[in-house]
């Protein structure tokens, strides 16, 4: 029962993190051109119009799909899911899994605090960003959760086995 409880809540969260990928993930200053992209969502002239280093252009709005790191987060909650829902979940696999949605979460969020070190207005992250990191780390927490559970069933396993012999 529980087995199948995790799976559905797995399959559950990937497809909220898919459907994540169409909420605005962030908002930059472009210059207007950007409404034939796919990943446009909308955007509005910047109020600041005097010149400068951010004067002009327009604040455009993307979703998921403009983000490289967006992307790269699906991927990896799909190889979860997928090693959840056949039940063959490696300590290490998650690990360097992990590791690699930290690496990417850090990108984002050093794009943000270097940006105005380059006289760059910062991106402005938007709900589906952090949507898909919450999500995603509900599906790690999960996927350690069932591995914790799995490891223990073979060490008892072991101990049964070792017990009888």
């Amino acid at each position: 029962m529980k087995k199948s409880f995790i799976k559905i809540l797995s399959i559950t969260i990937f497809i909220f993190i898919c459907c994540s990928l169409f909420l605005p993930q962030y908002e930059t200053l472009t210059d207007g051109m950007m409404d034939d992209s796919f990943s446009f969502m909308s955007e509005y002239p910047n109020p600041d119009q005097s010149g400068g280093f951010f004067g002009g252009g327009y604040y455009t709005t993307f979703n998921g799909f403009g983000s490289t790191s967006a992307i790269l987060n699906t991927v990896v909650s799909f190889f979860i899911t997928i090693m959840l829902l056949n039940g063959r979940l490696s300590r290490k696999v998650l690990l360097f899994l992990f590791i690699l949605m930290m690496i990417t979460l850090l990108l984002s969020l050093l794009d943000i605090v270097i940006a105005p070190t380059f006289l760059n207005e910062s991106d402005k992250l938007k709900i589906g960003f952090y949507a898909l990191r919450v999500l995603e780390l509900a599906l790690f927490y999960f996927a350690y959760a069932e591995l914790k559970r799995l490891h223990k069933t073979k060490i008892e396993r072991s101990d049964l086995i070792d017990n009888f012999q």
